[in-house]
């Protein structure tokens, strides 16, 4: 009796310590093919082991069926490998590439349109360029968190919840707090706040809020396992913060399915949790809040281009003739255009990284793809670019944005010192790598990186309709010293528009002084600061 009593037990025991692993490790039982027979295979071995040993401490002979039984699981893994390898890419490579494909926009360069995103806004509005990267945010918050003493000795930043996002049509680094150690874990007060850094001007503001569910959470306060509790039928992927325009902070995971193709997600919707009240609602993909940037991953964007990529003629194409075969650079980034948030890389021909054959571009939320087939320098090759410019100085390039400067496709990177602190800005010119400009600030890079425009430009680069001429009497007039050259400003009667050169443009500037006569050429822009690319001074 007390053998049958152990053996129950047993059997109680080993069923039990699989759904506590399952519930630990924030496995769930996903109804999509393959996680399904996965489970069943394991299930059906945990029991079949469990008569065994049960029948062995009894000191019965082991059943014949139960011998046979073994095969149950070897055959659901055989069966269930067989269909998720016709499922693969290797044998249904062409179905990802269509599903992916009617996702896609290709937008070709020509003489009717430029096939160029223009990073910054269709309106040429400044206040989304990020000027500040994930460093800065973090130093900036933790330096805003020192203002906040009872905040620093329970608390530190959760750098891995990291996100970039829009608020209030800002683009902004969003980092909630999380308590040092799990003794200081307050299931009821939870952690006391995040940090809203803005990309643009680095402004930081700590916004108290009481988050009783993050990411790092320990036991029923994880944000991830009370998510997947909720939804025990989907896929889940990782989740992100999110805030709202009322400032309410929310874990946003999102949800897919692999029914149809083995390894390929589709998106079903989102999961949204409350992360002061742990509230979870289901959205389908049409009803996803406004709020809500990530609908579709960093890693689905970077699966749908790799399937459109590779797999047009093939999964065997792909590894042998690699005809037409094309793949993103090495990064990607997050950007922010007129109102909605895309991934964003460079697009190249297989192995080749220093060149570029356009750039793709995904929407996050509806996860509809751009490719603006335009050729130039890969961005790798652009922070080089920069990097050799000031290669004394040992700085380093941050993963660098296109966007248009005086007309020309150009990309701009942030510059940090070996101590990971901001140093200043770059331009690189997309179609000409020679054209290049390392600057203390944003408005001394710029003046700096038109005038290297300017100095070498051909009627290939400019032709006259990008210039315009002023002429009239100088209002008011000023100088700075960069780097040894003195920088002038001058404003003309009856305009705003100020206009800037440096002295070897007109060395009879030293003598410039309010009233006299000019005449300013430059490229068009509608920059606050204009770089003059002649000057002649008429006293």
């Amino acid at each position: 009796m007390g053998k049958k009593i152990g053996g129950t037990l047993l059997l109680l025991v080993t069923a039990g310590f699989y759904w506590f692993l399952t519930w630990l490790l924030s496995l769930s039982w996903n109804l999509h093919f393959g996680i399904t027979w996965v489970n069943i295979g394991i299930i059906s071995i945990v029991v079949l082991v469990s008569i065994a040993i049960f029948v062995y401490r009894s000191d019965q002979e082991l059943p014949a069926w139960l011998g046979a039984g073994v095969f149950i699981p070897i055959g659901i893994f055989v069966i269930s490998g067989i269909i998720s390898l016709i499922n693969s890419p290797v044998f249904s490579a062409k179905k990802y590439y269509n599903y992916v494909a009617e996702r896609v926009t290709v937008i070709a360069d020509n003489e009717e349109q430029s096939a160029f995103p223009n990073l910054i806004g269709s309106d040429g509005d400044t206040s989304n360029l990020p000027l500040y990267g994930s460093p800065e945010a973090i130093k900036r918050a933790e330096t805003e968190m020192g203002k906040y003493p009872a905040l620093g000795s329970q608390f530190e930043l959760l750098d891995e919840d990291l996100t970039s996002q829009s608020i209030k049509n800002s683009l902004s680094y969003v980092i909630p707090l999380q308590p040092k150690s799990v003794s200081k874990w307050d299931k009821d007060q939870g952690n006391n706040g995040y940090f809203i850094i803005d990309r643009n001007t680095g402004e930081t503001k700590f916004i108290e809020h009481s988050l009783k569910y993050t990411t790092e959470a320990p036991f029923g306060s994880s944000a991830m396992r009370k998510l997947r509790s909720f939804d025990k039928h989907s896929g889940i992927t990782d989740i992100s913060p999110e805030v709202d325009d009322n400032g309410v902070f929310h874990y946003v995971a999102t949800t897919y399915d692999q029914s149809v193709m083995g390894s390929f997600k589709k998106v079903t919707g989102i999961l949204d949790m409350n992360a002061e009240t742990g509230e979870i609602t289901k959205y389908g993909v049409d009803e996803i809040p406004s709020y809500v940037d990530r609908v579709y991953p960093e890693e689905f964007f970077s699966d749908y281009i790799s399937y459109y990529g590779k797999y047009k003629h093939g999964f065997w194409n792909s590894k042998i003739g690699q005809k037409e075969v094309q793949e993103a650079t090495e990064s990607f980034s997050v950007v922010y255009v007129d109102g909605v948030c895309y991934y964003y890389t460079g697009w190249t021909s297989t192995g080749k990284h220093e060149s570029s054959n356009g750039i793709i571009m995904m929407n996050s939320r509806t996860g509809e793809i751009k490719l603006y087939q335009t050729y130039g320098i890969a961005e790798s090759k652009a922070q080089g670019v920069a990097e050799g410019k000031v290669q004394e100085k040992k700085y380093s390039a941050g993963y660098p944005l296109l966007l248009k400067v005086a007309g020309e496709e150009t990309y701009f990177s942030i510059m940090r010192d070996q101590n990971q602190n901001l140093v200043g800005y770059a331009f690189v010119s997309y179609k000409d790598y020679t054209k290049v400009a390392v600057g203390e600030n944003l408005k001394e890079a710029q003046n700096m990186y038109i005038k290297a425009l300017a100095s070498g430009s051909t009627s290939e680069v400019f032709d006259d309709s990008v210039y315009e001429t002023k002429e009239g009497e100088i209002d008011r007039i000023s100088n700075e010293v960069v780097e040894g050259t003195t920088l002038y400003y001058v404003q003309l009667k009856g305009s705003n528009q100020m206009y800037s050169f440096y002295s070897k443009l007109e060395p009879k500037s030293v003598f410039a002084k309010a009233g006299d006569k000019i005449s300013i050429k430059y490229i068009k822009t509608e920059a606050e600061v204009i770089a003059a690319t002649e000057v002649d001074l008429k006293q």
